[in-house]
């Protein structure tokens, strides 16, 4: 018998919504702390893990990502519509040359001349030539040089212009600039010494993997940060930020907590939500390899066995909608058409029988697989909900959960049949490249030179497609905004129909704060960096 969605949405709240019952009747909040705080101009923040590194050349996890933002600052950086602007840079552009036969492309960045870093050294062209050589190094090992693959040198012409020498086109370099904060040359990369950037909070301490401090920024040359201390503090168990939040000892949380909480939260006296679209893509990932999930028949009927409306609105409290391809249309120029992969149980039995996989007769299953996701129970609810809507048309699926590390090594190894995973803030068209080229596959060494060179390594399901190759390739060398976004959109219809990935849903961003403080403006990619306009009401 099917158990409604909705049931086993209460059953992952449970836990919560108990602890809550427990607790709140005899205890008495935390308010005196937070007025102190609130009179100090002190926030504490709580997040679900701790960064893999302060240094924005090797961290790439969120919580590092999110960390990056408060410190350091990078070239360019996105707009409210996803579009990618100038940040440290003033402008750019690009141009071709040839030297001795041999053709490359070049991107002169032109830096602003009002920036110091938080020592108090003036930002010059030196920095940024530091920042990108260090990181391409040999010796340094980081997932963040595959966007500069193609990258064969970076000088400084001058005080405050840097020049980007690259062996292939790429009409989106800037975008990936976007992605790794700059830092004062001399900067060593082993942590050994304090991080030290030009964003709008400056590193104080930090004490172990639970928290970290910062201290505003007054001269950030976006203004003056309105608060005076920032404290992260690392609450890896969701019931718990939850119920510090709603007792005064955390006085904000952007998007780490369970959506089902939402609703109980918005009864909360003290607490206000804010909500906003974000580039956030829930996927499930596909072993191409796999002797099932190779046929494209079965990716289709998994794709039209899942319910994502009824998951949207039951479990994630309506914080989402159905995604229909990695990147948000609304990033895009011009409407594309997708394949529609709606919900149809009928359909996915007709298309498992296409595929010989028919229903046996009485009790059982066409057949079983295995579906990987991480220890966090948000994670493994979800899961269990998609075994249960997969199971109705006869495909049995065996969730194992495992620690994030555990469940990301065997993801980058392929030692997987589904797993789940999502993408954060992908506004870059490279993402194509790196996630579905056939070069791009975790520990494939490059093959070739130019355009035809590996693009990253994100291709975890190994998957390939020579017209899809054909295509990434003829994007990366279309520098006509028309033409490119033309390409791109074939790219993308051919992608929804041969479904390298089974999309989900694109989540929502939102924060739940004290009702005391303002100025919160919640961006696509959810950065942190809007943190700097946060400030108490006065």
């Amino acid at each position: 018998m099917r158990m409604p969605t909705k049931w086993l949405c209460s059953c992952a709240s449970a836990a919560l919504i108990t602890a809550l019952c427990l607790i709140i009747p005899g205890c008495s909040t935390d308010k005196d702390d937070h007025d102190n705080r609130a009179e100090e101009g002190v926030v504490v923040i709580a997040v679900d893990a701790p960064p893999e590194s302060l240094d924005p050349r090797i961290g790439t996890s969120l919580a590092s990502y999110r960390i990056h933002q408060l410190i350091y600052s990078p070239l360019a950086d996105q707009d409210a519509g996803g579009k990618i602007i100038p940040e440290l840079a003033s402008g750019w552009e690009q141009r071709d040359l040839e030297v001795d036969n041999q053709r490359f492309w070049q991107w002169i960045i032109q830096l602003r001349n009002d920036i110091r870093f938080h020592n108090g050294r003036p930002l010059t062209a030196s920095d940024v030539v530091y920042t990108f050589r260090s990181l391409l190094s040999p010796e340094l090992i980081s997932r963040k040089k595959a966007a500069f693959e193609a990258v064969t040198d970076v000088n400084a012409s001058s005080k405050y212009i840097v020049v980007f020498t690259l062996k292939k086109p790429l009409p989106w370099f800037p975008a990936n600039l976007a992605a790794v904060g700059i830092v004062p040359e001399g900067l060593p990369t082993d942590g050994s010494a304090a991080p030290v950037g030009t964003g709008p909070f400056r590193f104080e301490r930090r004490e172990g993997s639970q928290q970290l401090e910062f201290i505003a920024n007054n001269e950030y040359f976006r203004g003056a940060t309105k608060i005076r201390k920032l404290v992260v503090r690392v609450v890896p168990d969701e019931t718990t930020r939850t119920l510090e939040l709603m007792h005064g000892s955390v006085d904000l949380v952007i998007g780490d907590l369970a959506p089902s909480s939402i609703p109980f939260l918005q009864e909360w006296r003290g607490l206000h939500i804010i909500t906003a679209p974000k580039v956030e893509y829930d996927y499930l990932g596909i072993n191409h390899k796999h002797p099932v999930l190779s046929n494209r028949l079965v990716r289709k009927a998994i794709a039209h066995s899942i319910d994502r409306e009824t998951i949207i609105r039951e479990y994630i409290g309506g914080l989402a909608r159905p995604a229909v391809s990695p990147l948000l249309p609304e990033l895009w120029q011009g409407a594309v058409s997708f394949k529609e992969h709606g919900y149809d149980p009928e359909l996915a039995r007709e298309l498992l029988d296409k595929a010989g996989y028919e229903d046996p007769p009485g009790p059982g299953t066409r057949f079983s697989v295995e579906l990987k996701c991480s220890s966090q129970r948000s994670s493994r609810d979800m899961a269990i909900i998609i075994r249960q809507q997969l199971a109705e048309v006869g495909i049995k699926v065996d969730v194992r959960s495992l620690e994030f590390q555990t469940f990301y090594a065997d993801i980058v190894a392929g030692n997987f049949a589904l797993y789940q995973l999502r993408w954060i803030g992908i506004v870059n068209p490279d993402f194509f490249g790196s996630a579905f080229h056939s070069t791009s596959v975790p520990g494939q060494a490059p093959v070739g030179s130019g355009s035809g060179s590996r693009r990253g390594s994100f291709n975890r399901g190994r998957y390939s497609n020579p017209e899809v190759d054909a295509l990434i390739e003829e994007a990366e060398t279309e520098f006509d905004p028309k033409k490119r976004w033309e390409i791109l959109a074939r790219l993308q219809n051919i992608l929804s129909d041969d479904l390298p990935y089974i999309d989900l849903w694109y989540r929502k961003n939102f924060a739940v704060m004290r009702s005391d403080l303002q100025g919160l403006v919640l961006t696509l990619n959810a950065s942190f960096k809007a943190l700097h306009k946060v400030h108490y009401r006065k």
